[in-house]
């Protein structure tokens, strides 16, 4: 199997790329492992952990940890450096290090700290290495600024002027908003029709995928949208990399760099 030639049934969903040049792609009940991101050719599959809905997926770079979000079984899995399951934490539920279809994931390379998107609970958790709870953000269910609904792709950002910021995706409020850790809203970008993945780029540019439309956005915390640039230099764990495109995955659905406004 190739992911680059892969058909939509294979339901490609998030790509992260390792230390060693192999890459991890969640797909349907399993997470693909992939020789690298040139080839595209799946050579393996990670063992040891039973998934229902395998979606988000982050490094620890400090530790050569893999954090892996299982959607529907409702917690993360952890992987060390070889790729051997270690452990898992979360359950379903609405209490602190709980979730309720958690989607997207992200590590701080400051602290250690686990961000997830716990979707269905409209809300942002963030957990030690543990896997027991340190804090969360969002101000309970809606549209007000610093409330979330259905909250997708997490990114985090570290920014010369606001510090580590935690940038969120929001696929039922349509928009993007990027918060300090003590959560404070620091922007917020309407206009997202059911805005999936978020990744960041080595000059602070945000990209997110927009998925009622199939378009690809960027934009600048200086609140700017931005047009997307010839190459991207850096693109985050969500998107994948082709010769002449950015191509960005989501379900079912292809977007690609061309269909940008």
């Amino acid at each position: 199997m190739n992911i680059y030639e892969s058909t939509p049934d294979a339901d490609l969903r998030c790509l992260v790329e390792l230390a060693d040049g192999r890459c991890l792609v969640s797909s349907q009940n399993m997470v693909l492992v992939v020789e690298n991101r040139a080839t595209g050719r799946v050579v393996g599959r990670l063992e040891g952990a039973e998934f229902v809905r395998p979606e988000g997926i982050a490094v620890d770079r400090q530790q050569g940890r893999v954090l892996v979000v299982d959607r529907h079984g409702h917690r993360v899995h952890v992987f060390g450096a070889d790729l051997a399951h270690l452990a898992c934490f979360g359950s379903r539920g609405s209490r602190n290090a709980e979730f309720n279809e958690p989607i997207g994931i992200a590590v701080s390379s400051v602290d250690g700290r686990i961000w997830v998107a716990d979707s269905e609970n409209h809300r942002v958790q963030a957990l030690d290495r543990g896997g027991a709870f340190s804090a969360s953000l969002g101000a309970g269910f809606g549209w007000a600024p610093g409330q979330l609904f259905r909250p997708c792709g997490i990114a985090l950002l570290d920014h010369a002027q606001h510090g580590e910021l935690v940038v969120v995706s929001e696929w039922s409020g349509g928009r993007v908003q990027v918060f300090r850790t003590n959560g404070d809203v620091v922007a917020i970008f309407p206009g997202v029709q059911r805005a999936h993945h978020v990744a960041v780029e080595a000059d602070g540019g945000v990209l997110v995928s927009e998925y009622a439309t199939r378009k690809v956005k960027r934009f600048s915390l200086d609140g700017e949208w931005r047009a997307m640039p010839a190459s991207v230099a850096c693109i985050g764990a969500d998107w994948f990399v082709m010769p002449d495109r950015v191509v960005a995955r989501c379900g079912k659905r292809k977007y690609q760099t061309e269909a940008v406004v």
